[in-house]
């Protein structure tokens, strides 16, 4: 049982990292589509590496935004759940990964612009916090499945 939980943290840490670019890797198409030059920078927060895309001159500033965050979820998702009875890890990860990325993408869209920094943050680790609780919700009864349960 500790293997197989040791292996489902692994893969949930390693598939948020791939979310998380994924994330920003929608961005990036977002603004190239919509004219504008986009290029994703490496950033410390407090100690906490990162990364954004950073985009000038697109046409639609609030698809830019949202879409990062709701094109990683539309395709997250949908892969997660059809991976839960074949390999739970990787499925359950998905799920959450694209689950925290759902409501984060309005979330975005509507306060990057609109908060400073600090209290931006400060909300999108809450909100991360509650998503993930969600998600392992969500996907508890796969995961006891899966640790013999």
């Amino acid at each position: 049982m500790i293997l197989e939980l040791l292996q489902l943290v692994i893969i949930f840490i390693i598939t948020w990292f791939v979310g998380f670019f994924l994330h920003e890797l929608w961005h990036l198409f977002i603004c190239q589509q919509y004219g504008g030059i986009g290029r994703i920078r490496l950033t410390n927060h407090k100690g906490i590496s990162s990364a954004y895309c950073e985009c000038d001159g697109c046409t639609e500033r609030f698809l830019f935004k949202l879409m990062g965050g709701l094109g990683t979820a539309i395709f997250l998702i949908p892969i997660g759940i059809a991976l839960f009875s074949i390999y739970t890890p990787l499925g359950v990860s998905l799920f959450i990964v694209g689950l925290v990325n759902l409501p984060y993408s309005f979330y975005e869209a509507t306060f990057l612009d609109r908060w400073n920094k600090e209290k931006y943050m400060k909300w999108h680790y809450v909100l991360y916090g509650i998503m993930i609780m969600l998600g392992l919700i969500i996907t508890g009864q796969n995961i006891i499945n899966y640790l013999g349960g």
